[in-house]
């Protein structure tokens, strides 16, 4: 992508400037259709909006990112220039080069389903997966898109990673502590994490800076406990060990065939996909525990 193709121009843009549902964005599609046709530059999407629809919003974003003919795509510029909250933040972040004017205001939640009548437990079961589901997938679609702008900001920061570093120590170490430069050494052999990390952080307002650290904390403990669980399946080896956990012979295993009255009878092998869902459960039902014994709430 380059650089010279990352200029706005409000000549060649559509406003997003209310509650995005499906007939908004059949408003928009026309105007869309019409700027790809007159040329492969970019577009510029203007973002004043509290939300909506995130199905509305994929499909905006599949219209404006869809190849023409000539199999051309245009750069989608997305710019927030007031509101971006909910799905209008989602928006934003999933264009190709993405910016936020210093009055924007930018408010991310977890998905949400729309009103709900006569939940029953069965229900509200069915709605917490789907809705955990759809927070994975939506979450991998923005990470997707910020991976590339992440790309850009390392070229354009990394003369600056020596000095950032020494100036935020304690963030380089929690950052080289997580050993993602060591996961991508083979892959990235001078990708250099810390220090774009650092760089970020210097540039970034203190609200920013919280939430940085408040994602490298939640990082931190998902890598400790992906740790914890590549550990426990070195150690758990139930073709050798009497006291292995999964072993077919395990109490466990007996008690589970009981209760659900499984047939042909429960085992481990036959559950093999089981096993790495409740180790990361039995762990973080483990860090809880420890943490609450900490703060003198357990007994």
């Amino acid at each position: 992508m380059a650089r010279e193709n990352l200029d706005w121009d409000w000549n060649r843009a559509i406003h997003v400037n209310r509650e995005i549902t499906d007939e908004f964005v059949a408003t928009l599609i026309p105007e869309v259709l019409k700027l790809k046709q007159s040329g492969a530059t970019p577009i510029t999407v203007g973002i004043d909006s509290g939300g909506g629809s995130l199905l509305a919003t994929e499909q905006l974003l599949k219209v404006l990112k869809t190849p023409d003919q000539e199999g051309r795509v245009c750069t989608i510029i997305t710019i927030a220039v007031n509101k971006a909250y909910s799905a209008a933040a989602s928006l934003l972040a999933m264009g190709d080069y993405a910016i936020a004017m210093p009055s924007a205001q930018i408010l991310y939640h977890d998905v949400r389903l729309g009103e709900v009548y006569d939940v029953t437990p069965a229900k509200a079961t069915q709605a917490a997966r789907h809705l955990n589901r759809e927070n994975d997938r939506i979450a991998l679609l923005i990470a997707k898109s910020v991976a590339k702008r992440l790309a850009w900001n390392s070229i354009d920061l990394k003369k600056g990673f020596g000095e950032t570093k020494k100036k935020f120590p304690d963030l380089a170490t929690i950052v080289n502590e997580l050993g993602a430069r060591d996961d991508l050494q083979n892959d990235i052999p001078r990708f250099d994490l810390a220090g774009l990390i650092c760089s970020i952080f210097a540039q970034t307002s203190e609200v920013g800076d919280r939430l940085l650290r408040k994602s490298l904390e939640h990082l931190t403990v998902w890598r400790k406990l992906e740790m914890a669980f590549v550990t426990f399946t070195e150690h758990n080896k139930p073709d050798t060990d009497k006291q292995a956990l999964f072993r077919d012979d395990n109490p466990l295993a007996t008690i589970i065939s009981q209760i659900f009255k499984d047939k042909p009878p429960f085992t481990w092998t036959t559950r093999a996909s089981l096993k790495e869902d409740l180790t990361i459960l039995l762990l973080l039902l483990l860090r809880t525990g420890f943490k609450n014994t900490h703060r003198g709430l357990l007994t």
